[in-house]
């Protein structure tokens, strides 16, 4: 694989990453959570600032959740539609396994946290880049009570900032909301070279419903 596009559309940071052999370009932008008129223009630019034409694309990676219902969608739909457009592979990894890439070189535990709303978190945790928890839907709270059996931690992820924690041993990473199009790059290969490409059926990993859904089942049980 010599030339990976990467695509994170599931927080309010945009990233779009672009890798060729040993050259990487990176763009992050704060658009809150509306991607949908930003994302393909931002493609095309990082393109034509390189001079990398989109055929040469070998491999696309996606961010696949949990994170915003609607960002998700919008990335995961572009991703397929690129890849059947393109004729190359394209993977699907979850979010969270993205964002702890960011400490794969830390001793510690590594929590990537995000912003779920309704005063709640998504988060997991990892040992040496892999996975040692489930994919979490929690209050602070319950997150901080799962942390106190760790003695050395580190927090990362665009929403690092929402989890306080006051111990020896645990810090925030200084650098928490920037770094993840590098990250997206090469948690993308790893996992590519792992399990191989991504199935066009393969869908969202969202922790819970939407509010959409969560509507229709509530006048579905009142009538």
């Amino acid at each position: 694989m010599n030339t990976i596009l990467g695509i994170d559309t599931s927080t309010e940071i945009l990233s779009i990453a672009l890798a060729k052999g040993e050259h990487f370009f990176g763009i992050e932008k704060r658009f809150g959570l509306r991607h949908s008129s930003s994302l393909l223009p931002l493609i095309q630019s990082i393109l034509d600032d390189t001079g990398i034409d989109r055929k040469e694309i070998d491999l696309i990676v996606c961010a696949q959740g949990p994170g915003s219902f609607t960002g998700l969608r919008i990335g995961i739909a572009t991703v397929k539609g690129l890849s059947m457009g393109l004729g190359c592979p394209f993977v699907l990894v979850p979010t969270l396994d993205i964002y702890a890439d960011k400490g794969r070189n830390f001793d510690g535990i590594v929590v990537p946290v995000i912003d779920a709303r309704k005063k709640r978190l998504y988060a997991a945790f990892y040992k040496e880049n892999k996975r040692v928890s489930d994919y979490m839907d929690l209050s602070p709270e319950a997150l901080l009570a799962k942390i106190a059996g760790f003695k050395k931690g580190w927090i990362t992820g665009p929403d690092a900032l929402l989890l306080t924690i006051d111990r020896t041993g645990w810090q925030t990473d200084p650098f928490y909301n920037t770094g993840y199009p590098r990250s997206l790059i090469r948690s993308g290969l790893d996992f590519y070279n792992r399990c191989g490409p991504s199935d066009f059926f393969d869908s969202p990993l969202y922790l819970r419903r939407s509010e959409a859904e969560e509507t229709l089942m509530k006048r579905e049980n009142s009538t």
